[in-house]
């Protein structure tokens, strides 16, 4: 995935994609799925060439998200207080008030916008990692002797999953992004997520007619 522009891939990269499936499929690199795991919808069919672009499309990801959390240290040390001040007013007041409420959620919505941008940006970057496993697929199945013997089973409906797919799966929870900096500590991490969704909880109680009260 170099030099991406609005999910374009240059000459270079078509080409490369194009050899590089022509050669696994003459290889015959995986094997086919049977008519009864056919009929059961198997996994998405994959090579270490697909891996490679799901890695590196992950790892843009990390990238992109390294700089949000970065630009967003300010909103990040906001919700961590803030979080806390919720829970404290739940446990130790038993009621939340709504200027705690109010400037928690105002936070959290801030930190998800900026996920939300940051996995736009992925995205696009991710749509150049789609366009070469598209055409390095055409290309394996073009020269795979398994695949071009069997059309009558339309295993052209058979395709690799998107890259793009896991850059949303890696964008999918703004709570476990918040805690997902290299160095953090598994339990530490987890501990923190925790005390984040139980404000969100708490909150969310509050917004519901309950007062943010704990039973």
């Amino acid at each position: 995935m170099t030099r991406k522009r609005g999910g374009k891939l240059t000459r270079r990269e078509m080409f490369s994609a194009w050899c590089i499936g022509a050669r696994d499929g003459r290889r015959g690199v995986f094997t086919l799925p049977t008519e009864q795991e056919q009929a059961e919808s198997p996994a998405p069919p994959t090579t270490a060439a697909i891996e490679d672009r799901y890695r590196r499309a992950v790892a843009v990801s990390r990238r992109v998200f390294g700089d949000l959390y970065g630009a967003n240290r300010g909103v990040v040390e906001r919700l961590e207080r803030l979080k806390l001040v919720v829970i404290h007013e739940a446990d130790a007041v038993g009621k939340l008030t709504p200027a705690a409420a109010g400037r928690f959620r105002a936070a959290y919505s801030e930190w998800v916008w900026a996920v939300n941008d940051g996995h736009n940006r992925a995205q696009v970057l991710a749509a150049s990692a789609d366009l070469w496993i598209a055409r390095y697929w055409r290309a394996l199945s073009s020269h795979h002797q398994g695949l071009r013997k069997n059309r009558e089973r339309h295993l052209d409906r058979w395709t690799p999953a998107l890259a793009s797919q896991a850059v949303s799966a890696f964008w999918a929870d703004p709570v476990a992004l918040l805690y997902s900096q290299p160095g953090s500590a598994d339990a530490t991490a987890a501990s923190d997520a925790g005390q984040l969704r139980r404000a969100l909880e708490i909150v969310e109680s509050y917004g519901n007619g309950s007062g943010g009260q704990q039973s």
